[in-house]
């Protein structure tokens, strides 16, 4: 039971950060200048929408409680989360 609560806390924090990312495609991402506008908007929504799919994919796997699903979904979406972070660092210290 606590495994499915801390699944559900996951994807929160996911599908916050996804929202995050659809939202600032014109804005100033995390305070850094705005300096290639076209590339952060297609990397914003490519990120907002692979962490949609993440979210729904791990509220999904939290609803089977099957430790082992939930164990390679999680671990996957770490890995997911670095890619993610390397991208966008990239493009903000261009």
């Amino acid at each position: 039971m606590l495994i499915q609560i801390l699944t559900f806390i996951f994807a929160l924090l996911i599908l916050i950060e996804s929202l995050y990312y659809l939202t600032h495609r014109q804005k100033s991402f995390l305070g850094f200048p705005y300096h290639h506008p076209k590339a952060q908007n297609k990397l914003c929504l490519f990120w907002g929408v692979v962490m949609l799919i993440l979210t729904i994919i791990v509220v999904i796997t939290a609803f089977i409680n099957d430790p082992v699903i939930i164990l390679w979904t999680l671990a996957a979406c770490c890995l997911i989360e670095v890619a993610m972070s390397f991208t966008t660092v990239s493009l903000l210290l261009k």
